[in-house]
């Protein structure tokens, strides 16, 4: 694991085509509720008048990079509001993807990182939201 991130690291401060993309989650709240559930109050909302009224729901950033023609990268970073000063690492990983000889096709993965749980979809952003064409019903 130390060694995927350290690679991936120098990769990342050599690479001058790193992909970045990210999103910020701003809040911005008003209550006058005496105590939060989340504080064991009878409050409906998790925000009460002690509240902060802004806050970072969440920051995600992602870099994806071509370190050569085979060979790929990505790490994911995430910060929320519930974890004050802490940036986890979601995703670091490096790949390769050689170019295939006969009728098989090998890729491989090292690093830190979520397997693919479903075939039929492709989570290619930072978050995934599902569309019309996922929900349809085929009988035959």
């Amino acid at each position: 694991m130390a060694l995927a991130t350290a690679l991936l690291a120098t990769g990342f401060a050599q690479a001058s085509g790193v992909d970045w993309r990210g999103k910020i989650d701003l809040r911005a709240v008003e209550s006058d509720t005496d105590q939060s559930w989340t504080d064991s109050g009878l409050g409906k909302s998790r925000y009460d008048r002690h509240s902060s009224r802004f806050s970072l729901g969440q920051a995600v950033l992602r870099g994806d990079l071509d370190l050569l023609d085979t060979v790929n990268g990505a790490v994911l970073l995430s910060a929320s509001d519930q974890h004050h000063g802490v940036v986890d690492i979601q995703e670091a990983w490096l790949g390769w993807n050689p170019l295939p000889s006969g009728a098989w096709k090998m890729r491989v993965k090292a690093g830190y990182f979520f397997p693919p749980t479903s075939v039929e979809v492709e989570y290619g952003g930072i978050d995934w939201t599902p569309g019309p064409h996922h929900f349809q019903c085929r009988h035959q």
